[in-house]
């Protein structure tokens, strides 16, 4: 999706925005249950885990991955650890900035998101059938443009 040099760039940038938060806890966070997202520019953000192993981090980084080339959620690259100045380790990737629902409704709901949503889900289980949707509410899908994708790979 984007040239190295500009990915390059935009890790530079990344790496300095979330050292900067973690040492003085600046700029707005959205949280969710395992992993929170930093946004950094108009188009990208840092998500990083709540949890101290790189391991699951690396895990939700493949499935997004893979997902991604299947068009089913936004472009990420560049795993990286932060160390800020207290000696804590931060699991980050940068990933594709997308619009959100702001809700959280459960996909079992009738209304058009929720089927759409259900939809979605479907079709990641069929294309990436090692991978367990398991946290299905809309609060963990988002729209590049009208097409829906999924934000969380992980839980």
């Amino acid at each position: 999706m984007l040239a190295i040099s500009a990915q390059r760039r935009i890790s530079a940038l990344a790496r300095k925005v979330v050292l900067a938060h973690f040492n003085d806890r600046k700029g707005p966070v959205e949280s969710g249950c395992s992993n929170s997202f930093l946004k950094i520019s108009e188009s990208f953000g840092v998500k990083f885990s709540k949890n101290p192993g790189f391991c699951e981090i690396a895990k939700q980084f493949r499935n997004q991955c893979e997902a991604y080339e299947y068009g089913l959620a936004p472009f990420c690259f560049d795993l990286f650890v932060i160390v800020d100045k207290y000696g804590i380790s931060h699991n980050c990737f940068i990933t594709q900035a997308v619009e959100t629902t702001g809700t959280s409704e459960l996909f079992s709901g009738g209304d058009k998101l929720s089927r759409i949503a259900a939809h979605l889900k479907k079709v990641i289980q069929r294309r990436m059938d090692h991978f367990e949707f398991g946290d299905d509410h809309t609060g963990n899908i988002g729209f590049i443009g009208k097409k829906m994708v999924c934000i969380d790979f992980g839980f």
